[in-house]
């Protein structure tokens, strides 16, 4: 009987198992607004734990470069997350869109809002980047130094938070 024990508890410990809960790593988002600043912005999510609902006091640096970037957000460790988004200037909606996410186990997604020219490929110059999406922008809602863009991309990249990647 003894060694009935041994061997069940050999396994749970071998397989990473654990008898008092969950092993799970943590997984989280963060989100960034670069090159650009709106009057107001919203930024909702389906898929996590708590859901989150942003605005522009969310978001640490802003200056003319942009808002800047938010804290780590924990989500769920699987499943798909839903981004809705809405950049607004001037009482005009410069854009807005809705994205998903594949979650993952031990990992940071940083999710990049950007405008540039439809021609732009922001992988290009990106290390971790893993996909983008492209938006199209109001151009009544430009600032006058943004005149030429056309597009609001939404980069995503990410990295493991144990073992992070150095690019």
């Amino acid at each position: 009987m003894k060694f009935i024990y041994i061997t069940i508890i050999s396994i749970l410990i071998f397989s990473g198992c654990s008898l008092f809960g969950n092993d799970d790593e943590p997984a989280e988002i963060l989100f960034t607004v670069q090159n650009f600043s709106s009057d107001e912005l919203s930024i909702t999510t389906t898929g996590t734990k708590n859901g989150l609902n942003l605005s522009e006091s969310d978001f640490t640096g802003n200056n003319s470069e942009g808002l800047g970037s938010t804290n780590s957000f924990s989500t769920d460790n699987d499943g798909l997350m839903t981004v809705s988004f809405t950049f607004i200037n001037e009482n005009n909606i410069l854009s807005e869109g809705e994205f998903e996410i594949d979650l993952r186990e031990d990992w940071q997604w940083s999710v990049n809002f950007q405008i540039g020219t439809a021609d732009y490929n922001p992988l290009d110059t990106c290390f971790g980047c893993q996909f983008y999406e492209s938006f199209e922008l109001n151009p009544e809602s430009l600032n006058s130094s943004e005149s030429e863009a056309d597009s609001l991309y939404v980069i995503l990249g990410g990295n493991f938070i144990s073992e992070p990647v150095v690019y």
